[in-house]
């Protein structure tokens, strides 16, 4: 076999390949990240849907 070399079209690919797939999931972790201000705001929401007001979680006993 002979040797082979590493061009410099591929270290432009794998640099860019590997940098998009950084992006990318940091990108996913900011999405996710309000998931549990969500879930609060609902948990408050459904409260107020039981006739509580909005600082009373269901999950009290209360409804």
């Amino acid at each position: 076999m002979g040797t082979t070399k590493v061009t410099p079209s591929l270290v432009f690919a794998v640099t860019v390949a590997t940098i998009g797939s950084f992006q990318f999931g940091y990108n996913t972790g900011v999405i996710n990240a309000p998931e549990t201000t969500q879930l609060y705001a609902s948990s408050q929401l459904a409260g107020h849907h039981c006739g509580l007001p909005y600082g009373i979680r269901q999950d009290s006993g209360v409804c």
